[in-house]
């Protein structure tokens, strides 16, 4: 950030580091799939992908809590694995392929494994012990292997909270939205002394923020974008007719 003479926070808080490396990863794929033709391939990338992060522990402070503090271009770098391994799980749960099960307590061992590794890796980062940047690289891993679960486990499931299903379809804009009543709160003027009301104003923007973004931005774009994508195949379709 020091080449760009921009403040960390402001790239942090308003651009969105998340959003620039998912361009970045997105932008490069086609490139990339062109030299890896098949999943041996990819999962050695991903190996070499972790080089950015193993180089991390000899130029950046161990307690730098925040992936976007390595700077705009290292970050894009440093992100990569996270990003690769949901490609792979495109390729490993291929469902015509994949035969195996996973039953309700493995499932359920995932899920408990996943949380306090994730509440773990969260504590050293805000306590300015270990921070993100050496530390979600690793937990990704572990991520991997609990939505690899979920999904093996309810293929073929129906699933019966519903609701729950559409309200974590709605959630998943939080991570762009997260910040946000932070800003509001502070610049409303509006002074909250109790931690527990602080903590319940804050959800209630959140929650309220995330689901205007999901209903006004990305569930339309959404639509938009499987239009698209049945436009260009039907035209494809009409070529080769």
């Amino acid at each position: 950030m020091h080449l760009l003479k921009v403040e960390i926070s402001i790239f942090y808080t308003f651009i969105g580091w998340s959003i620039v490396c998912e361009i970045f990863y997105y932008s490069i794929y086609p490139l990339v799939r062109s030299f890896l033709i098949n999943f041996k391939h990819w999962k050695i990338f991903f190996i070499l992908s972790y080089t950015p992060t193993l180089t991390s522990f000899f130029i950046f402070p161990i307690d730098l809590v925040n992936y976007p503090g390595v700077g705009l271009i290292y970050v894009l770098f440093l992100g990569l694995p996270c990003w690769l391994l949901g490609v792979i799980l495109c390729y490993d749960i291929d469902f015509k392929k994949n035969k195996r099960f996973i039953n309700r307590r493995k499932l359920n061992f995932y899920r408990i494994f996943t949380f306090f590794a994730a509440f773990l890796s969260h504590i050293l980062a805000l306590q300015e012990i270990i921070g993100h940047p050496f530390t979600l690289n690793f937990f990704a891993i572990i991520a991997y292997f609990w939505i690899k679960s979920e999904i093996l486990y309810y293929k073929n499931k129906k699933i019966n909270f519903d609701l729950f299903e559409k309200i974590g379809k709605a959630s998943y804009s939080i991570y762009l939205i997260h910040t946000i009543p932070f800003i509001l709160i502070k610049y409303s003027g509006i002074i909250i002394k109790n931690k527990f009301l602080e903590f319940f104003v804050y959800w209630l923007l959140l929650s309220t923020l995330t689901f205007l973004f999901f209903i006004t931005v990305e569930k339309p774009f959404h639509k938009l974008s499987r239009n698209i994508k049945n436009r260009m195949e039907n035209l494809g379709t009409q070529h080769t007719a």
